[in-house]
């Protein structure tokens, strides 16, 4: 219940600035038929700055999480993993588990409130 909470809490901080919605947010289009084909080719617009910087800050968050972490993040923020389905693919399973992977979990949500500067770093 309070993992739950706290993440209710993120998600509401993240959305001011969310680099995952920038960097896709001139992803792939599809093409309308409808339309009349002016010529073969496709005009491909340039990455706007926006999308540099969202893709650089979305490397740094991964390189400060680390591969463990950012796959358990990933897999609940992103997936909507619960902690349980998270411990299960790792092969592991029982309260004891549960517990540790949600502990992690909360050790890398701390992770991502530094880096998005929403907490200071530990001393």
């Amino acid at each position: 219940m309070v993992i739950r909470q706290e993440f209710r809490l993120i998600e509401f901080l993240v959305g001011f600035e969310n680099p995952v919605l920038d960097h896709f947010e001139r992803a792939t289009r599809a093409l309308d038929p409808t339309r009349e084909a002016v010529d073969n080719s496709l005009v491909i617009d340039p990455l706007t700055d926006k999308q540099v910087s969202a893709q650089a800050r979305l490397a740094d968050v991964r390189v400060a999480l680390g591969h463990k972490m950012h796959t358990a993040v990933h897999a609940v923020l992103i997936d909507g993993a619960t902690i349980e389905a998270l411990a299960r693919g790792n092969g592991r399973g029982g309260e004891t588990w549960h517990k540790y992977y949600g502990r992690f979990f909360r050790d890398a949500l701390d992770v991502l409130a530094v880096e998005y500067g929403l907490a200071g770093r530990a001393k």
